[in-house]
């Protein structure tokens, strides 16, 4: 867990001092900092950010914040979005345990961040539209304009 400082109010008493920072909270702060940063802006819809618009960079920090938030269950995502027996994921596993070279660990590795990256898609995307009324929201206020 990531512990950041901040003021915070304790038995009545504001109190500076480092306390644990959820990965959800996490995950949400990082979204909204991309939805400022990438999101288009139409003034009457609001916000709109795609996560597939997002580089490979970014869409894995999002995916690592939300294993996080979902306490680290990896049990499916590694297969991406095909669970069969001759999925890429298969093949790559028995590909590296034949012959662990450092290629084919690199692409087995690759394997795994994209599977995880097209299976968690949907569930992150909806995390972000979620997170685009929110910014936007907060940006109407921040402009002095009333809802």
């Amino acid at each position: 867990m990531q512990y950041n400082t901040f003021l915070r109010q304790d038995d009545g008493f504001m109190k500076t001092g480092r306390y644990p920072y959820s990965f959800t909270k996490q995950l949400n702060n990082s979204i909204d900092g991309f939805i400022r940063e990438f999101g288009v802006l139409d003034i009457d819809e609001g916000y709109s950010l795609s996560f597939e618009n997002l580089d490979e960079l970014e869409q894995g920090e999002l995916v690592a914040l939300y294993l996080e938030s979902i306490d680290r269950d990896v049990s499916e995502c590694v297969w991406g979005k095909d669970f069969t027996i001759n999925s890429e994921y298969v093949c790559a596993l028995i590909k590296m345990l034949g012959n662990p070279s450092q290629e084919n660990k690199e692409s087995f590795a690759d394997t795994i961040q994209q599977n995880c990256i097209s299976y968690f898609e949907n569930s992150i995307q909806d995390i972000i539209d979620s997170r685009c009324d929110w910014v936007y929201r907060d940006w109407l206020e921040n402009a002095g304009f009333d809802e």
